[in-house]
């Protein structure tokens, strides 16, 4: 249950961190882009390790 919760939290973190850079108006370069997605990808690898150990018990 503890890695499900954890899992949720690393996906909304990572969402409400694009949504705040989208909301504050920055440029959208290409390497904002690049590190934005980067960072997304990694919070989802994150995210779905946890959610595997949960599912294993």
């Amino acid at each position: 249950m503890r890695d499900m919760i954890l899992a949720m939290l690393v996906l909304a973190l990572a969402l409400g961190g694009a949504t705040l850079l989208e909301f504050s108006g920055v440029e959208h370069t290409l390497w904002l882009i690049a590190l934005v997605g980067g960072a997304g990808g990694l919070a989802g690898g994150v995210a779905m390790d946890l959610l595997r150990q949960a599912a294993r018990g």
